[in-house]
């Protein structure tokens, strides 16, 4: 099982502790979305912080890997996982120290 992040932002980001799995799945969403196209998009797009959700999931210990949920999102899937991965590596500088 692997609990998609951005559907949880509220508690997730109120610092309880995150339920033990071997791995995490998270996309680029709108915060308070209903529809798919507003829940499950590519990283770059959407308000999901997902910056702070990284810095989160360092500060309680998670070490397991973090996957993206890309099904049903528009457009090519070659494009998307670039757009995505392009965001991925730029949370990941932020996140990281200098």
């Amino acid at each position: 099982m692997s609990p998609r992040l951005s559907l949880f932002l509220p508690r997730e980001l109120a610092h309880d502790p995150i339920p033990l799995s071997l791995l995490r799945a998270t996309c680029g969403a709108d915060i308070g979305g209903k529809q798919w196209h507003e829940l499950i998009q590519t990283l770059d797009q959407g308000d999901f912080p997902q910056t702070r959700l990284l810095r989160q999931l360092k500060q309680q210990g998670f070490t397991g890997p973090v996957t993206l949920q890309c099904y049903g999102v528009q457009g090519g899937r070659k494009q998307n996982l670039e757009r995505s991965i392009n965001a991925l590596r730029k949370t990941i500088a932020a996140v990281s120290p200098s």
